[in-house]
């Protein structure tokens, strides 16, 4: 992938991305989480364009009747790693939660692994610390 076609991808994802730790319960009641970056637009092929790079899974949003159809890009676990790992270097708005995300998924064990309390505890820490990032303000 060309430098330039990263750098876009990277601006784009600052306006109109995210990036999430999510927090869900297992077949057996236990708390797991994985790293999630989304992107959502109403221009249905710049979405596909990014999947075609990245993997994920593409979804139509429901909308209101006055409003356009959006669709909405989710990469989770190591490829939304592989996403942030190409970005990162453009970010300047999203930086520290790309960081942060990088970090909690390089961290993380195989699936179908359980998780010592310690480790439980840090990536929860992580939940905590990625929702705050979000509402900082930006200094530059």
């Amino acid at each position: 992938m060309k430098k330039i076609d990263i750098a876009f991808m990277a601006g784009f994802f600052e306006g109109e991305g995210c990036i999430s730790i999510c927090r869900y319960l297992d077949k057996g009641n236990r708390k797991q989480m994985y790293l999630r970056v989304a992107i959502s637009q109403t221009n249905e092929w710049i979405i596909n364009w990014f999947q075609w790079n990245f993997g994920g899974s593409v979804n139509k949003m429901g909308r209101k009747p006055q409003e356009k159809q959006r669709w909405q890009l989710a990469i989770t676990g190591k490829k939304a790693l592989c996403f942030l790992e190409v970005v990162l270097p453009y970010l300047k708005l999203k930086r520290a939660e790309a960081e942060l995300g990088i970090e909690f998924q390089k961290r993380k064990r195989g699936s179908g692994h359980y998780l010592k309390v310690a480790d439980s505890v840090l990536q929860e820490a992580d939940r905590v610390r990625m929702a705050h990032l979000k509402n900082r303000p930006i200094i530059s």
